[in-house]
Order: structure tokens, then C-alpha cells, then sequence
């Protein structure tokens, strides 16, 4: 289902790097899967989006609770900016411990 959407969908592990995506990612932010999956998602912006993002994802992380409809800007592989409506959550395991953090973007 997430393959089918033209929104971007991740999933990085606590210290921010991918373990999942859908095809849209990659293909919006012109890198291969290979390039993107196990790689920090810093890759994807400079420094002051990336520390903004970090503190979204802290708070997320911290509170529980969803970030909807978070503003943000990200970076092409060829360097063109992009701005981002994102969704930031948490994804827990069968025990309820957090173990992901999901990013949906459009």
C-alpha cells in the first residue's frame, strides 16, 4: 500500500537511520534505495533543518505524542531545495517499546 502512494514514507531507527522507505522517497529525492537504506537522514538536509528535525523527533520520542503537519525543508541529491509537510510518529514493538520513528511527508 505504502508503494502505491506518491507521498514519502520512512522509518529510521533511534539514532536516525533508515530502515524502511517506500518507493516514492528514493525516487522524489533522486537517490537509489541502496544510497538511502541504513544512512543517516541528515543526508537529505544541511545542518539547521537537520538539528530542527532532531529536536521534532526528540519531542516525538520523549512526549508520545504525533507531530502533525510539521513544515520542514529537505534537499534533493542534486541539491535543489524542497519544502516538506511531514507527520512525525512513533512506532513501538509488541513489548510497547519504542524502537522507530515514522516520518510520512508530502
Amino acid at each position: 500500500m505504502l508503494d502505491s502512494i506518491d507521498d514519502g514514507y520512512f522509518e529510521v531507527d533511534l539514532a536516525g537511520n533508515f530502515t524502511f522507505f517506500n518507493d516514492a522517497l528514493p525516487k522524489f529525492m533522486g537517490y537509489s534505495p541502496e544510497e538511502l537504506m541504513g544512512i543517516n537522514y541528515r543526508i537529505l538536509m544541511d545542518d539547521t533543518h537537520a538539528e530542527k528535525v532532531f529536536q521534532v523527533f526528540n519531542q516525538v520520542y520523549r512526549t508520545g505524542v504525533r507531530q502533525g503537519s510539521w513544515n520542514g525543508k529537505a534537499s534533493q541529491k542534486n541539491g535543489k531545495p524542497v519544502h516538506v509537510q511531514s507527520s512525525i510518529f512513533l512506532i513501538r514493538d509488541k513489548k510497547a517499546e519504542t524502537n522507530r520513528i515514522s516520518w510520512a511527508y508530502t
